[in-house]
């Protein structure tokens, strides 16, 4: 089982309260340096509290890894998301799983976690998102 570092003081909280701590921690970091400052959140929990989904807004790097248009494979090898978006994606993803547990076992199909989690980016213009 992976238990995330703040799940244990938080077990308690529904998860729009766990997405307000999740807004407070994203902006957190933007102080600390560890995400760019000039983006901007949309942290929703879901109304049966068991999703939470963090949108990116205003980033203005590319999203889709460009090696792509030469060499449609690379989706295999690295996958489809420009390195500096995906560090991006993963840091932001480690904010959220750290209010997380996961008790899942795939070999036996058995899913079981806090909160199924989504980090995407907001569609804008002249960006391309897959």
């Amino acid at each position: 089982m992976i238990v995330g570092s703040k799940y244990a003081a938080t077990a308690d909280l529904h998860t729009t309260d766990v997405a307000k701590l999740i807004r407070a921690d994203l902006r957190d970091a933007q102080k600390r340096g560890d995400l760019p400052t000039g983006i901007t959140f949309s942290v929703r929990a879901g109304r049966s509290g068991g999703d939470v989904s963090v949108v990116i807004k205003n980033y203005t790097g590319p999203i889709e890894n460009p090696k792509l248009k030469t060499d449609p494979s690379i989706r295999f090898k690295t996958g489809w998301m420009d390195p500096k978006a995906r560090e991006l994606s993963d840091a932001v993803l480690a904010i959220i799983e750290a209010y997380n547990f996961d008790g899942s076992d795939i070999a036996t199909d058995y899913h079981n976690v806090r909160f199924s989690t989504e980090v995407g980016f907001a569609q804008t213009p002249g960006l391309v998102c897959a």
